[in-house]
């Protein structure tokens, strides 16, 4: 078994033991890389019991065949607060009517400072699209190491800089974006602890009911493996559309594994690109053509919608999506209830 005292606290935290064979790994313990490998469980003695929050697929699962690794379903719905969306959705289905007139084309919020994220945030100023009323950023970005330029070439492919756009680009770089008070110094300034989603549903759905689109900013989308957390809840209960920054495959596996429908309006092409810069750029040139529309014309998308979202809407508020992937656990039978992780 591996020795937890060689660990960092991180790591540390990440593993759960069980018994002398088994172990819980805790959230996503570092992903996959684009051979699907992650360190940890290369660490692993053969025959060791994993208890994952991942669905792995087969071709991921084959890599460590010396390893009995068990989807756990409820450790999954659990870690995410699932249950707390499915409350807010069924406590407020009369608060929900779908809002046809939206007024702001994008909403994003983006809390933890990875270089994804980061790159993510810095695209959408660039396009115009970062709305301080509708989007957020909790961190200053490193211009040293988020690439915009390149996406600018490729994407749109003419006239990248000038220098009242450059001095622009270093304001909104250095500054924090929250609801709250929309520009804090960077030394008056620190993260939030902990997620209150309960409040986080009732101030974000006034930016997401105005909004035709929330690009969802997922947990490490650089990862090869899709881990879908709550994140992609928020617009499905604000009744909103939405797409999402994440791992390759995120969107299929949200229909296959959890039952929800995708949107007709929208080509998911990006979906299958395994680069994450490339996905930011796949995923705004396809909303591109939506960043145009009237009003009125984003009325009537939200209309040839509303089927999709309504369904989508009440799989929540029914609890389905958690029957749903269900369905597909491995271990809560056996390994009904788990220590609390220690701190």
């Amino acid at each position: 078994m591996l020795d937890l005292f060689q660990l960092n606290p991180w790591t540390k935290q990440a593993i759960i033991p069980i018994d002398e064979s088994t172990v819980w790994l805790k959230d996503h313990f570092g992903g996959f890389d684009s051979d699907y490998k992650n360190w940890l469980l290369d660490t692993f003695d053969p025959g060791t019991t994993i208890l994952s929050e991942y669905l792995l697929p087969e071709n991921v699962k084959s890599k460590y065949d010396v390893l009995n690794i068990l989807f756990h379903a409820n450790l999954m719905i659990h870690n995410n607060h699932f249950q707390k969306f499915v409350l807010y959705a069924a406590n407020h289905t009369l608060d929900h009517k779908l809002q046809l007139d939206r007024t702001n084309f994008l909403s994003s919020f983006n809390m933890n400072y990875y270089l994804e994220r980061q790159q993510l945030v810095a695209w959408l100023h660039e396009l115009g699209w970062f709305d301080d009323n509708f989007c957020s950023k909790y961190f200053a970005i490193d211009q040293d190491t988020v690439d915009v330029k390149s996406l600018y070439l490729k994407y749109i492919g003419h006239d990248y800089d000038c220098l009242s756009k450059t001095i622009a680009r270093n304001h909104f770089y250095c500054k924090i974006v929250q609801f709250d008070n929309h520009e804090t110094p960077l030394d008056q300034w620190r993260l939030p602890t902990g997620v209150d989603h309960l409040n986080n549903l009732i101030t974000l759905s006034r930016k997401n009911k105005k909004s035709f689109v929330n690009l969802v900013s997922e947990t490490h989308p650089a990862h090869y493996v899709p881990f879908p957390t709550e994140k992609f809840l928020y617009p499905v209960v604000h009744k909103t559309l939405w797409v999402a920054h994440a791992q390759p495959g995120y969107h299929k596996f949200l229909n296959d594994f959890m039952g929800f429908r995708m949107y007709q309006c929208f080509d998911y092409e990006f979906d299958r690109e395994l680069d994450s810069i490339d996905r930011i750029g796949k995923i705004t040139q396809m909303l591109k053509k939506f960043s145009t529309m009237t009003q009125d014309e984003w009325h009537s998308v939200y209309k040839q919608e509303k089927d999709t979202i309504e369904f989508n809407f009440e799989h929540v508020a029914s609890g389905n999506f958690i029957k749903h992937l269900q369905q597909f656990d491995q271990a809560s039978t056996k390994y009904p209830t788990l220590p609390t992780p220690y701190k």
